[in-house]
C-alpha cells in the first residue's frame, strides 16, 4: 500500500508499506515507510480542486509480474517507474521499467527507454469501472 506525502512545497511522492495480508484490509503498517520512491522526474500534472489522493495500492499478483519483466529485460532493469495520469479525477500510476537514471530536479532533458509493464497501482478503494 502507498500512500501520498508531500516532500516539499512542490514535490508530491509516494512512500510505501509491504503488507503480510493480501487485500491489505487488517494489516497494521509500520511508522517507518518500507518503501519511499525517489522523484525520477518532475510530473506535469496540475493539483486542483476534485482530483482524488488516496492510497495506491500494488497486489501481489501484479507485483510479480512488475518482478518478471524488471528480471526479463536485457540489459536487467534498474529501476521501476511510477508514472502519474489522471483518470476519472483520480491520479493514477503507470508502471514502468527502466535502466534510465533519474533526471536532477534542478534540470535537464532526455528520452527515457521505458518498458511498460500494462499495469497500473490502483486507487484504495478503487475507482469505478
Amino acid at each position: 500500500m502507498f500512500s501520498f506525502v508531500y516532500l516539499s512545497k512542490d514535490t508530491l511522492t509516494l512512500h510505501g508499506w509491504v503488507s503480510t495480508n493480501s487485500c491489505n484490509s487488517n494489516d497494521p503498517i509500520n511508522k517507518k515507510p518500507d518503501i519511499q520512491l525517489s522523484v525520477w522526474r518532475k510530473g506535469t500534472i496540475p493539483i486542483k480542486p476534485t482530483l482524488y489522493f488516496g492510497n495506491v495500492f500494488i497486489n501481489n499478483q501484479d507485483i510479480k509480474h512488475i518482478k518478471d519483466i524488471y528480471d526479463a529485460t536485457v540489459p536487467k532493469s534498474k529501476y521501476v517507474v511510477f508514472a502519474p495520469r489522471v483518470e476519472s479525477g483520480h491520479i493514477l500510476y503507470r508502471i514502468y521499467v527502466t535502466n534510465d537514471p533519474p533526471i536532477p530536479l534542478n534540470g535537464g532533458a532526455g528520452t527515457f527507454n521505458l518498458k511498460d509493464t500494462q499495469l497500473d497501482a490502483s486507487p484504495s478503494p478503487p475507482r469505478g469501472n
